[in-house]
């Protein structure tokens, strides 16, 4: 079983990306929650358990196509991550942009040549973008 640690490295570098990820976003929101909870009355009724759907789906643009105004917005949110303190205590990053910058490095030797980057790399990208919208007001979707 040659292959064998390659892949128990992999499926170990997946999960933790995943974790690192998603507490990219779930650091803020719990944040956000707290203050949120604390300044609300108790609720007099049952939440609905029906999901909400999506109202408005996003499209993905490549750069060439968007508008100036778009480009600029993007650039200028990509600019509000650098400004952000960092949160995850990653090696080496000072702010939100470089965190997302270390979760992509840090495993890049072993994630970039398996069958599993597809997946890895959209679970990424997802949380830039989230990061982005939740954290600078971003409201296009990622190039």
């Amino acid at each position: 079983m040659l292959f064998s640690p390659l892949i128990s490295l992999v499926a170990l570098s997946t999960s933790v990306l995943s974790v690192s990820a998603h507490s990219l976003s779930l650091k803020v929101a719990r944040q956000d929650v707290e203050a949120s909870e604390a300044a609300k009355p108790p609720p007099t009724s049952t939440p609905d358990p029906t999901p909400k759907k999506c109202k408005k789906k996003l499209k993905r643009k490549a750069w060439h196509t968007l508008s100036n105004k778009e480009k600029k917005d993007y650039i200028d949110a990509e600019l509000c991550l650098m400004v952000k303190p960092a949160t995850l205590g990653l090696p080496g990053t000072q702010n939100r942009f470089e965190e997302l910058q270390a979760i992509h490095q840090i495993p890049a030797a072993i994630s970039h040549n398996v069958g599993a980057f597809p997946p890895y790399h959209r679970l990424h990208m997802h949380a830039h973008e989230h990061a982005m919208r939740e954290e600078c007001g971003y409201k296009g979707a990622q190039p």
